[in-house]
């Protein structure tokens, strides 16, 4: 009976327990799916993906350290979306950085995967984009970050001249951790340079351009270390634009090959190039703008040069320039201050030869040189490989460069003028370069470097090694 009674007052009318069933499976059924729906369709809709567009903006321009505009933003799946029409341009002076033109980003596993569609960057601002990814990325510790792997199948580069430069299999690796924070470049040229140093093979041609940069943190040893190696491939000039100012002045084909290191503190710096060649050097835009006249086309093969903010420490070389021309002021400074042995004596203003070859060895304070220049007829100029033994003071290259800015350099040069001399302030810009970079026996300068040839083993493999007994074999 108290059974029966307890059942009863459970029990409800058919048509209020129908209700209540119809209200339950609008609750749990069909809301759920329709909130579902709205979410799904409202992702297609112009407003939420200009909203999106906007987000990504913001977040890309505080991650990245550039303004970056988003054109398009298109939800594909969850955890699946694409933006397009990326620009990158710098956040001061809104010059145009980058674009991409389609970025697929997905993600799995709590992990994102990133794919670029035809990236372009533009050659001018190589050296804008590099510093600001330094200062950016690198000299912030980001513990908490995880390593970062970026491809790009294809990478555009646009030079000034409206030309094209593409490098492909690009692969970018960022490890951060406490101490250091590591990152790695990897790509391809898009075809092997004819001046390259490779036998032709594709297993050479398959070994990528490697650059390695490594920031250290610790505060008693702020400096970022850099090595770039090129293996067989020819590396452009242009890309090493940050690196190398004057890479822009050698011409549009000139190319990289060798291992370059580089050391960057905040009050220094201390570069290194071993076995390095310059190759399709135009000698005419390096000496542009400036009375030392010199054309041609050709190569220069270093041993060894070691650079630092003090200027050169260390240069052993040898080249060669080809179907060139030399203007009379800088052949005939050649036999007054280098002790060249010319055979011009004609009143000319150029001088054309068809092969030039040299080699060098600078080591505060002397120069070791020698040199020979032909043409059809037979010799022109020669310091033969018997006077590569006698050193030259170094102040005579600056002397000879100088000379050469003089209105009558040429007339003055033929009769035996004595119109300047190693002392005379130079007035050209490769004599003023020449006085700034060439180890002119600063006593400071010279008691560090001779410190640390005495730290540092004598051989031609050391950093600092002596001028060898005899010039290199690719000179007569």
């Amino acid at each position: 009976m108290a059974e029966r009674q307890r059942r009863s007052k459970w029990q409800v009318h058919e048509s209020t327990a129908r209700a209540l069933c119809q209200l339950t499976f609008l609750l749990c059924g069909m809301l759920p799916l329709g909130l579902c729906l709205y979410w799904s369709a409202q992702q297609f809709l112009p407003t939420y993906q200009r909203h999106q567009a906007k987000l990504w903006e913001q977040f890309l321009t505080s991650q990245l350290g550039v303004s970056v505009k988003v054109a398009a933003y298109e939800s594909r799946a969850p955890e699946r979306f694409a933006l397009h029409e990326i620009r990158l341009n710098h956040p001061e002076t809104g010059a145009s950085i980058g674009r991409v033109r389609m970025a697929e980003v997905q993600r799995s596993d709590g992990k994102w995967a990133i794919r670029l569609s035809q990236p372009e960057l533009e050659e001018r601002e190589l050296a804008t984009a590099w510093r600001i990814a330094h200062d950016w990325f690198l000299c912030r510790p980001q513990t908490g970050s995880q390593a970062a792997r970026l491809g790009m199948s294809e990478l555009t580069i646009h030079t000034v001249q409206g030309n094209q430069r593409i490098l492909r299999d690009v692969t970018t690796t960022l490890l951060p951790a406490a101490e250091a924070t590591l990152l790695s470049i990897q790509f391809r040229p898009s075809a092997p340079d004819a001046s390259s140093n490779s036998k032709g093979t594709d297993r050479e041609y398959a070994k990528p351009v490697q650059c390695i940069v490594k920031r250290h943190h610790r505060a008693e040893g702020l400096k970022t270390e850099m090595q770039l190696r090129t293996g067989s491939v020819a590396v452009p000039c242009g890309l090493l634009a940050d690196l190398t100012p004057w890479g822009g002045r050698l011409g549009t084909s000139a190319t990289f090959t060798g291992t370059l290191d580089l050391e960057l503190r905040s009050d220094s710096w201390r570069a290194m190039l071993t076995d390095g060649r310059l190759s399709n050097i135009e000698f005419g835009a390096l000496t542009a703008d400036s009375e030392v006249a010199l054309s041609g086309t050709g190569e220069v093969n270093f041993e060894q040069l070691a650079l630092s903010q003090q200027g050169i420490e260390l240069a052993s070389a040898s080249g060669g320039i080809r179907n060139g021309k030399m203007a009379a002021g800088l052949f005939h400074a050649l036999e007054k201050y280098l002790g060249v042995a010319v055979q011009g004596t004609n009143q000319v203003s150029l001088y054309g030869f068809d092969q030039l070859d040299f080699a060098l060895h600078i080591r505060q304070p002397s120069l070791h040189f020698v040199c020979l220049m032909s043409d059809a007829q037979g010799l022109l100029a020669a310091r033969g490989r018997e006077q590569w033994n006698t050193p030259l003071p170094l102040e005579n290259v600056v002397a000879a460069l100088a000379s050469c800015s003089a209105p009558s350099a040429s007339s003055a040069a033929n009769t035996g003028a004595e119109d300047t001399d190693a002392g005379k302030l130079p007035t050209t810009w490769l004599s003023k370069l020449a006085l700034v970079w060439l180890p002119l026996g600063d006593p400071q300068w010279q008691a560090e470097t001779e410190r640390e040839a005495r730290q540092t083993p004598q051989t031609t493999s050391g950093r600092l090694a002596r001028a060898p007994a005899t010039p290199p074999r690719t000179t007569p």
